[in-house]
């Protein structure tokens, strides 16, 4: 709750001052570098403090949904079972089909869950998660998808597992959306001073300066939120692509942040 306190309070005070009358702010604020730094890192921090509490939310949100409306359809498939052995036949069809519906949003709740808050990065770390997303990402969406990990990265902070879950998931759903593609791979790489994943697809890539795609590695939100969380953890994203050639994308992330 201080957080979100501080947060918000923060957000007030620089959206104050950068939507200020120009005149007034001209006389009241002097334009110089170090102004603009300040701006800068008030904005940095207040975004990762934002995310923070996008995060908490998303993790209370998926436990609700777990403990009260997952449990409850569960209960209520139960049920349903046992009255069907009650029912007369004819009564049989109808039942079957509740049931069926029942099943499919308890699939569909597990699945939003899963999105919220990825409970096996914790249970398990990076590494399976990742593993577990290709599998999706194939099952899903029909897209052959593949994770190689060379090696195993010592066990990371909760928040850069998030970080970087979230930024694979974002790639490879521009891929699924966009790219034309019928492979992608996940390649997790480690060092003692970098992890690094790569998220290649053998779709009909782009010419950043002339396809209108270019908005698939400069323009997308989902891909600037990426680069803006990567960038508070002192780490970043590239992509390289060439029509035809499909596209790479390089997350780059120094292990003295994770």
């Amino acid at each position: 709750m201080r957080s979100q306190t501080r947060c918000l309070l923060l957000s007030r005070i620089v959206l104050r001052r950068l939507t200020a009358n120009p005149r007034h702010a001209s006389k009241s604020v002097a334009v110089t570098p170090a102004n603009v730094a300040k701006y800068e890192e008030a904005l940095k921090t207040l975004a990762r403090e934002l995310e923070c509490v996008k995060e908490h939310e998303r993790q209370k949100i998926a436990e609700q949904l777990h403990d009260e409306f997952g449990q409850d359809l569960v209960l209520a498939k139960m049920k349903l079972g046992q009255l069907l052995d009650k029912l007369p036949p004819r009564y049989g069809g109808c039942v079957e089909e509740i049931d069926a519906i029942i099943g499919d949003l308890i699939h569909h709740t597990r699945a939003v869950i899963h999105e919220l808050y990825p409970q096996q990065l914790c249970e398990t770390g990076l590494t399976a998660a990742l593993q577990s997303l290709a599998e999706e990402i194939q099952t899903k969406h029909g897209l052959i998808c593949t994770a190689k990990i060379e090696l195993t990265p010592r066990r990371l902070k909760d928040e850069v597992q998030e970080v970087l879950f979230r930024a694979v998931r974002e790639l490879l759903l521009n891929v699924v959306k966009h790219a034309r593609a019928s492979r992608a791979k996940i390649a997790l790489t480690c060092s003692p001073d970098f992890v690094v994943i790569e998220v290649c697809d053998d779709g009909q890539g782009f010419d950043r300066h002339k396809s209108a795609l270019s908005n698939l590695s400069i323009g997308k939100f989902g891909l600037f939120s990426v680069r803006a969380r990567l960038a508070q953890l002192g780490g970043n994203l590239r992509i390289f692509s060439r029509v035809g050639k499909g596209t790479r994308a390089i997350i780059t992330l120094p292990t003295d942040g994770a």
